[in-house]
């Protein structure tokens, strides 16, 4: 059995390989046509566009690790049952899901790869490219809307903003965690904040104080605070951190500690669980695509890639519908998010059973 699981692993690794390169290519299309744009109409220097280009790259990778996984099961498996292979190890007893079983390994080395690409490789990387492109847009006068960003204060403040507008230099839901030395933490919650040079203007918000035991023990509510942060809204705009650009660890993190303010922590929650229900698709995509490569359809050699697209097209659409009810409070959001998965899962199990049982 181990040449029959050699062997298997080689047939998926060639696509699975130029997956990686063909769906990387596409998926930072859109960042080449910003990345052109940056370079010619703002002056920024080609060697920054080089390296941004280099620093999303994790970032891309674990988006396109779980499509190419799907393409290489389906391209290689296909090609087995299209020339009489898979059949000619079923006449030799080899059960259906014994044949399967080396290539959802395969999506379980992958999704185990993509996790630590997204946890230990992506966030630092991503962050150093995405401080590098707001460097550049912030020399315009109009700067994005951000939302849920985080940056580091000095004296070990770490400020929290749902939604912030560079133009008007105001927010809304902002968090002031504030930690001195072996005291317990101060939290400052507002609803609303605007930034004047360094003086940071909070208003209808509250400041809460906790014991050692993480136990609120005073609170005072106010109308009007103003804060000196010691940062402007240049050091900010370039400064801060989106979701995508944390660790799951540090993202909980996050969480935990806004979550002892009272703040509403639910698209956080969402983005927390999603970044493990992408890094885990390969192996569930690969249970899926098993049985769908040896169905009898015409296709050929463009089988894998027809049908990879296509049933990564409906995967997102569930995906992005999930993580929407999630957010709307529908869903719980762990569960919005690994709803594709669950459904992606159980008909790839129910298929394999099909065909052994179908013969």
């Amino acid at each position: 059995m181990k040449i029959l699981d050699i062997y298997l692993f080689r047939e998926v690794l060639s696509p699975f390989l130029f997956g990686i390169l063909g769906f990387s290519f596409i998926l930072s299309a859109s960042l080449l046509f910003n990345l052109v744009d940056l370079f010619i109409n703002r002056g920024v220097p080609l060697v920054n566009i080089i390296k941004i280009l280099l620093y999303e790259f994790p970032g891309v990778l674990t988006i396109s690790f779980p499509i190419s996984a799907l393409f290489a099961v389906l391209l290689g498996l296909n090609r087995l049952a299209r020339e009489g292979e898979i059949i000619a190890l079923r006449i030799g007893g080899i059960r259906l899901s014994r044949i399967f079983l080396p290539v959802v390994i395969f999506g379980i080395i992958v999704s185990i790869g993509n996790f630590g690409i997204s946890e230990f490789i992506a966030p630092w990387s991503v962050h150093q490219g995405e401080t590098l492109i707001r460097e550049a847009i912030f020399k315009d006068p109009l700067p994005l809307i951000q939302s849920n960003v985080f940056f580091k204060a000095p004296n070990n403040r770490y400020v929290y903003l749902s939604r912030y507008d560079p133009s008007t230099r105001s927010g809304n839901d902002i968090l002031l965690y504030s930690i001195s030395g072996s005291s317990a933490p101060q939290v400052i919650s507002a609803k609303r904040v605007r930034v004047e040079d360094k003086e940071w203007i909070l208003e209808d918000g509250a400041i809460h104080y906790y014991d050692n035991e993480g136990i609120i023990s005073l609170q005072s509510r106010f109308k009007r605070l103003s804060l000196n942060l010691d940062v402007d809204v240049g050091t900010f705009y370039k400064g801060q951190k989106t979701t995508e650009e944390m660790s799951a660890r540090e993202l909980k993190e996050r969480i935990d500690s806004f979550k002892k303010s009272g703040i509403d922590t639910r698209n956080l929650e969402v983005d927390y669980h999603l970044k493990f229900s992408i890094a885990f698709a390969a192996s569930i995509l690969s249970v899926l695509g098993a049985p769908i490569s040896i169905l009898p359809v015409r296709g050929g050699k463009y089988y894998g890639l027809s049908t990879s697209l296509v049933i990564v097209f409906i995967y997102y659409i569930f995906l992005a519908l999930g993580r929407a009810l999630s957010r709307n409070g529908i869903f719980s959001p762990a569960f919005g998010v690994w709803l594709p998965n669950v459904i992606g899962f159980v008909i790839g199990i129910f298929l394999i059973f099909y065909k052994e049982k179908k013969g």
